[in-house]
């Protein structure tokens, strides 16, 4: 045993000496962590996502994402019952509603913090003080553009079922009901997102009364959340998952032209000034640094408990998990 030490000890000095490497040990290629991620097949707001599919960006990180397009309720029904791992662009009033509920859920990173959405009204009003006594449309009255409306009026001392009537003319996934309501005239007002808006003003008769990204309310918006446990069990898939759409969010700011030829494809938008504008919109709402933000989790807490009084004793401390996003931070993810 020992004199078969020594001469392996002798052949190596002899390669040495001769200018010879012993080979290298083969090693395994690391395996791509794989991570079944919902998010909005037809909302630019999370449209990165889509961006870094396409340019595998999701791949470089080191993660095979199965990218799974589904509406907002549906999306936080599929993670509750394990169907997905994780979703980018929930509302967060659904999130913390599922919270509520007892489901395991964790926030890792907002990426807005603005509301994308304006409050549009006929022409002949002016003013917000005018919308006292009338009727302002919002997809569903639990909806993130009704979360917008209702902290906006508040500046004015006004309180929906009080002062203003909230009408929810909408489901879930479409801004198509209220962008109706208005230009049928069963509503005085409503909360669309900007790009919708856009379309009613054309029609003529309407204009846009408030921009809510001009304002100081604070959304948690576009936000990426995963079940729990799968964060336990997963912590560097998660790490990859968010080094990616921190990624993603830089490549859309940075390629404009590959961005609208993806979006155009995904969105089936053939208007080309549209889709100019809206990612122009858009870029502007994107964080660099993703950091959650606890006081606009509890906007959100307090708007939910109006309806849902589980809600009130939500701690966003115990649901907001910034590590991921703050280690993307320090390796300079974000400097660009």
């Amino acid at each position: 045993m020992v004199r078969s030490a020594g001469i392996a000890a002798g052949l190596i000095l002899l390669l040495a000496a001769c200018g010879g490497t012993a080979a290298p040990a083969p090693t395994k290629p690391a395996e791509a962590a794989t991570v079944r991620l919902g998010t909005n097949p037809v909302s630019p707001s999370n449209g990165f996502v889509w961006v870094g599919l396409q340019q595998g960006i999701f791949a470089k990180h080191g993660v095979d994402v199965d990218v799974k397009g589904l509406g907002g309720q549906q999306r936080i029904n599929s993670l509750v019952a394990g169907q997905i791992d994780g979703e980018v662009g929930g509302g967060p009033q659904e999130f913390v509603s599922a919270r509520a509920e007892g489901s395991a859920l964790t926030i890792v990173a907002t990426f807005s913090k603005k509301f994308d959405d304006v409050l549009l009204a006929p022409a002949e009003i002016t003013s917000v003080e005018q919308l006292r006594g009338k009727s302002i449309g919002a997809v569903t009255p639990t909806s993130v553009d009704a979360q917008g409306l209702v902290f906006y009026m508040r500046k004015f001392g006004m309180e929906p079922g009080r002062d203003y009537k909230l009408v929810g003319t909408g489901s879930s996934a479409s801004q198509a009901g209220p962008a109706a309501a208005m230009t049928a005239h069963q509503i005085d007002a409503a909360l669309l997102q900007e790009d919708f808006a856009r379309g009613v003003v054309k029609q003529g008769g309407f204009h846009v009364l408030v921009d809510l990204f001009d304002t100081d309310l604070r959304l948690a918006g576009v936000p990426v959340d995963f079940r729990t446990d799968f964060i336990q069990q997963h912590p560097d898939a998660v790490q990859k998952t968010v080094d990616a759409l921190v990624d993603c969010v830089r490549y859309t700011k940075e390629h404009p032209a590959e961005t609208k030829a993806i979006w155009g494809k995904q969105y089936k938008m053939e208007d080309e000034e549209r889709l100019d504008t809206i990612y122009k919109r858009e870029v502007e709402l994107w964080q660099k640094a993703p950091i959650p933000d606890k006081a606009a989790f509890d906007d959100v807490i307090e708007f939910v408990s109006m309806s849902n009084p589980k809600v009130k004793g939500l701690d966003p401390s115990t649901f907001i998990d910034p590590r991921f996003v703050d280690d993307a931070v320090k390796r300079g993810l974000t400097n660009y």
